[in-house]
């Protein structure tokens, strides 16, 4: 429904020029948990908020007052009532439009009725048409920091978001806290990158009216847990266990679920920035000429590296840099893996699944590439039927590269490799070198792999060339959008 009503709406990281994207410093120094499924996932956030002492940051794509996201900003108005705590988020108005959160009553439930309400900034059509960007630009990072920059900091990232759309999805989250608190960490990247784009976004909006006299939101507050599976609820009160205990050193043991990875590195795209600046100097803001940076060390690592790579995306829309260079990694007798929706998943969200098309044409143009290559291409769908038949999440929205060989490490974050990721939206995206992280991560493949099926050359090719007739008027929001 969301992407309907959007539909109907619209109509190792390289050396690079700060100018085009932020790469942040190869850090270590930091414990990493993986959060699987969306009960555990977010009842974790929900434990962090809830448990929040002096602050929390939030960016979001999307939130909305319904069954997921008033439990959580519930919390949030909780803990800024009984300690004062600091809170800042920033998320899309449009998509939260889309969402149905038509009044801001979102940002209400967290500025109103108490002393000390958060700070909301939420941009609308008007707002990014004035400072030069389409309605469909959005800041498209996910991030949770609960006290930040002191002992009790936690980070959570992740491709969920707080909206009934994060019950239905396969994704993942991972949450990062420092190990020596007083050393750098990943979490001061994510921190330093927050505060670029808080102050960014003020350059274009101010922060909803806060109204401390006026009456508390109408309906008593949500006290839901997300955790209602035994599975979820175990998991997640291990979590908490884990993280309530003293702090581990760097050289203790490390407990099964937790990583410690050599290094990793962040990289934001800044197109937000780089767009309103181009507007503001008069300079193109053309988009086949943004040169995506924050990606380039990706490309940089596929067109070295040999053994499998798998990636996971909720389409296929390859730029030609990344394209070539998944096709050159083919031809040199590699394997590529592509985990992608079907057309049953597809569906669930547009009519006739017609992004499905939109990916087959991208594969069958990868396809054209690598013939005569030594390497292969396996390409899998998520079958939403199947997947729905048991039970499981039917449309599957993580963003994930495994570099599987001599070398074991992964490309993580909001980016979906697709060229809205590269050149529409501002997009993080996280390199984790951790052998252990990524054979964590091909386990949960091979557990997730029941619901998809196998699809071969001769498939793609006729997906490609058998496309509907309303693929054509539908495709270029597809193209803008996935």
């Amino acid at each position: 429904m969301r992407f309907i009503l959007a539909l109907l709406f619209a109509g190792a990281f390289g050396s690079v020029s700060p100018a085009r994207a932020t790469v942040y410093p190869e850090r270590g120094n930091t414990e990493v948990l993986y959060l699987d499924g969306w009960e555990t996932d977010l009842q974790v956030r929900l434990d962090l908020v809830r448990r929040a002492k002096t602050s929390i940051d939030l960016l979001s794509f999307s939130q909305a007052p319904d069954e997921i996201g008033r439990p959580f900003l519930d919390a949030i108005r909780e803990v800024e009532r009984a300690r004062c705590v600091k809170v800042r988020y920033l998320y899309d108005g449009v998509a939260s439009w889309i969402d149905r959160d038509f009044a801001n009553e979102s940002a209400k439930r967290i500025t109103d009725g108490v002393p000390c309400g958060a700070q909301v900034l939420t941009l609308g059509v008007f707002d990014k048409w004035r400072v030069g960007l389409e309605w469909d630009d959005f800041f498209h990072e996910k991030v949770l920091i609960v006290d930040g920059g002191t002992a009790d900091e936690k980070i959570v990232i992740g491709g969920r978001g707080y909206t009934r759309f994060s019950t239905r999805i396969a994704d993942s989250g991972y949450l990062f806290r420092p190990i020596d608190v007083a050393a750098p960490s990943f979490g001061t990247d994510v921190r330093a990158s927050f505060e670029s784009l808080w102050k960014l976004a003020l350059r274009f909006v101010n922060p909803l009216p806060r109204h401390p006299g006026a009456a508390a939101p109408a309906g008593d507050p949500s006290a839901r847990d997300f955790a209602t599976t035994e599975a979820a609820r175990k998991e997640s009160a291990r979590i908490e266990a884990f993280l309530s205990a003293p702090r581990p050193t760097s050289k203790a043991p490390i407990p099964e679920g937790v990583y410690r990875p050599r290094a990793l590195r962040l990289a934001s795209n800044d197109l937000i920035e780089k767009v309103t600046e181009a507007v503001a100097h008069a300079e193109s803001t053309e988009r086949k000429s943004l040169r995506n940076d924050a990606r380039s060390g990706l490309v940089f690592a596929i067109r070295k590296f040999s053994g499998t790579i798998s990636l996971t995306s909720y389409a296929v829309g390859f730029t030609d840099p990344m394209r070539e260079a998944f096709a050159d990694f083919v031809r040199r007798g590699n394997t590529l893996e592509i985990l992608t929706n079907g057309r049953s998943a597809n569906a669930r969200f547009i009519p006739m699944g017609l992004p499905v098309y939109y990916t087959a044409e991208n594969l069958a143009r990868l396809l054209s590439d690598i013939e005569g290559g030594k390497g292969k291409l396996l390409v899998r769908f998520l079958d939403a039927d199947r997947a729905d038949a048991a039970g499981r999440p039917s449309f599957v929205h993580r963003k994930l590269v495994l570099f599987d060989g001599a070398e074991k490490f992964l490309y993580t974050g909001t980016d979906n490799f697709t060229w809205s990721s590269s050149k529409k939206n501002d997009e993080w995206m996280i390199r984790i070198d951790d052998p252990r992280m990524v054979e964590a991560a091909k386990a949960l493949n091979a557990r997730e792999g029941v619901d998809y099926v196998d699809v071969p050359p001769e498939e793609i090719r006729r997906l490609d060339g058998d496309r509907p007739w309303l693929y054509p008027f539908v495709r270029p929001f597809i193209f803008r959008n996935y």
